[in-house]
């Protein structure tokens, strides 16, 4: 119903399937996309929370393009996602911890990630996400931490042959 009421106003919905939340894992979302009509729901793939849920996040691009018109571009450390999910830790622990590291320097394969966007014909919006852990003290720190980080993935994607 929510997806008919924002369809009225012109406005389409999509989901994000996000650690921590109601739909996170692949049989969630494969369920999710299933139940739910394609002409009205999309889905927000993000990487990072693909790879923080156990999700290779090319394989569920590909599984998942043609109803993926915006992505959340995001990477995971691998260390750290052993460590929550040997432990068992929440996704506060992990954001804590910095599960989200740089594009590049985590698991989620941007090199097939673009070449399966390119073969799919991806014409929608990404957005380069760097989730930080907001708690920590020091104001300039706060900040500082997720401005450099995204310096890094900006050169990162560049390198990558990304320009805009």
């Amino acid at each position: 119903q929510v997806a008919e009421i924002t369809k009225s106003y012109g406005i389409h919905c999509t989901l994000h399937p996000h650690a921590g939340c109601w739909i996170e894992y692949e049989d969630e979302i494969e369920r999710a996309m299933k139940d739910l009509p394609a002409e009205l729901v999309s889905m927000c793939l993000d990487t990072g929370h693909a790879a923080y849920a156990g999700l290779d996040a090319v394989e569920t691009y590909k599984k998942y393009a043609a109803r993926i018109p915006y992505m959340h571009f995001k990477d995971a450390n691998g260390p750290v996602l052993r460590k929550l999910q040997a432990e068992k830790l929440g996704f506060w622990d992990g954001i804590k911890s910095g599960i989200f590291c740089p594009l590049g320097h985590g698991v989620v394969n941007f090199p097939a990630l673009l070449r399966a966007m390119k073969e799919k014909g991806f014409s929608g919006w990404c957005c380069v996400e760097q989730d930080a852990d907001n708690s920590i003290e020091d104001v300039q720190a706060r900040l500082m931490i997720p401005f450099e980080c995204c310096k890094l993935n900006i050169k990162y994607l560049r390198s990558l042959g990304v320009t805009s």
